[in-house]
């Protein structure tokens, strides 16, 4: 089909791509004079309406974007000639080769320039996400990143091209067939079930710059619980390596959640805040603890249950208990009269009598004495705290009956994992998760306990401990 002219304008100069019924060349503008791409769905033998479904969209979303480092929409029309009938796309020709190019070319990429990369296709997704309905790519991979010759210390003008498999956010209809898009190794697990989110973006991305970094496709690389593991197959820096996992993260609710997001971790690191000690690896569980801990694939469950006052001296234990004595006497002379002092004051509020009401009042404030009194021994003896983390919350509570005092953070905001050693008379060991809303303190643990705990978590949260 090249040095064919299309509708009279477009002259066919050189196949770009071929992909079934899809053909993409490099072509002439003759009334410009200017390079143009043609992007041609032929109806052939590989022809699917859902290709001209997808093709028709991209030509829609790429008409409406106006951004410098995204191809321009110029022009669609259909094809129907008596050797061809079928959809053509026209678009602006950017004269740089794409990421694919440079890499098999031998071209590499220091760390520095691998993140001025994703600083540049941050600020496009930025721009696409923040389009209403936002605009998901769906296919971010070294071929459909294009880079310009290198100037200076930059890495070169990128453009992210190839919007075919473009979805705009929030598109699909429930109950609707959805066509699953994107390229093997680049594509997050939620793509595979044919949903596409501003996040799936981002994991597309992260893969990219994986590939960049170890030299293979993502799909080559070992994998554990759907996790890209590429650590050992480059010399990353702790902050950009962390960046990375979190972008590549199978779960979208612990990915990151937007480009913005993205780039505000990328430019101002949070994580990792600290290498985790060589002297909290391999911490058992102290043998006296009764510290109940629960681990599953996708949950953890952390029981800290009553301190039993193990923590007092033995004057405070026998203040407890002596408070304890005469709260339960004072708790247990009243609790009967006051049973029988509402049911008394009941019928005696029926019959217009008052004055019991002034019985019901005394035993009622002398109860309340009385439990004051007896609480902090049942607190002691009863009063458990829950810690509970998923692939969506993190959660804790008091219990002792029912749930109390409940706080709750969404893991995405997670930020780090505080150990702190005792320091001072009064104060103990801590273990703190700190998220941006949040500080989740883990109370009544011994210097064992907390650093057996922290690796734990760090271990099942896979992030480093701040031990500060």
């Amino acid at each position: 089909m090249s040095n064919s002219i299309i509708n009279g304008r477009y002259e066919l100069k050189k196949r770009l791509s071929n992909k079934g019924s899809r053909k993409t060349f490099l072509a002439l503008d003759t009334e410009t004079k200017k390079p143009v791409v043609v992007k041609i769905l032929l109806f052939d033998r590989d022809f699917q309406w859902q290709d001209h479904k997808l093709f028709e969209r991209g030509a829609n979303a790429l008409q409406s974007l106006s951004h410098p480092h995204i191809p321009r929409y110029l022009d669609y029309f259909d094809l129907n000639t008596e050797k061809a009938k079928g959809f053509v796309q026209i678009q602006s020709y950017v004269p740089s080769p794409s990421l694919q190019q440079h890499l098999d070319a031998g071209r590499t990429f220091s760390e520095g320039e691998m993140q001025q990369l994703a600083k540049e296709i941050l600020e496009i997704l930025i721009y696409l996400h923040n389009r209403q309905p936002a605009v998901i790519h769906r296919d971010i991979k070294p071929s459909n990143i294009l880079i310009g010759d290198r100037s200076g210390n930059h890495i070169g003008t990128v453009f992210l091209v190839d919007f075919d498999s473009v979805q705009t956010h929030g598109s699909a209809q429930p109950g609707s067939t959805m066509t699953i898009v994107g390229t093997y190794g680049y594509m997050p697990p939620e793509q595979f079930g044919g949903k596409a989110y501003p996040a799936s973006d981002l994991y597309s991305l992260g893969a990219t710059l994986i590939a960049i970094a170890t030299g293979k496709h993502p799909s080559d690389l070992p994998q554990k619980d759907l996790r890209i593991e590429f650590e050992t197959e480059t010399n990353l820096s702790p902050d950009f390596t962390y960046w990375l996992k979190w972008l590549v993260e199978p779960s979208r609710d612990l990915r990151l959640s937007s480009a913005l997001e993205a780039l505000e971790a990328l430019e101002k690191p949070c994580l990792p805040p600290k290498p985790i000690p060589t002297n909290l690896a391999r911490i058992g569980k102290p043998n006296e603890s009764k510290i109940i801990l629960r681990q599953q694939q996708n949950s953890l469950h952390l029981i800290i249950p009553a301190s039993g006052f193990s923590q007092h001296n033995f004057s405070k234990k026998v203040t407890y208990f002596v408070l304890f004595l005469v709260g339960f006497s004072l708790f247990s002379s009243f609790i009967f009269p006051f049973i029988f002092s509402f049911i008394f004051i009941i019928f005696a509020i029926l019959q217009g009598e008052f004055l019991a009401l002034w019985l019901l009042i005394f035993s009622a404030i002398t109860t309340g004495i009385g439990f004051m009194f007896m609480w902090p021994f049942l607190k002691g003896l009863f009063w458990e705290t829950h810690l509970e983390i998923d692939s969506v919350n993190i959660l804790m509570y008091n219990k002792m009956l029912i749930k109390v005092n409940k706080k709750r953070a969404s893991r995405r905001d997670f930020l780090a994992l505080r150990s702190r050693s005792k320091k001072g008379i009064y104060s103990h060991p801590r273990l703190l998760l700190t998220t941006r809303n949040q500080i989740f303190d883990i109370p009544n643990l011994n210097a064992e306990e907390k650093d057996w705990l922290a690796e734990q978590i760090s271990q099942w949260l896979q992030v480093p401990i701040d031990a500060n």
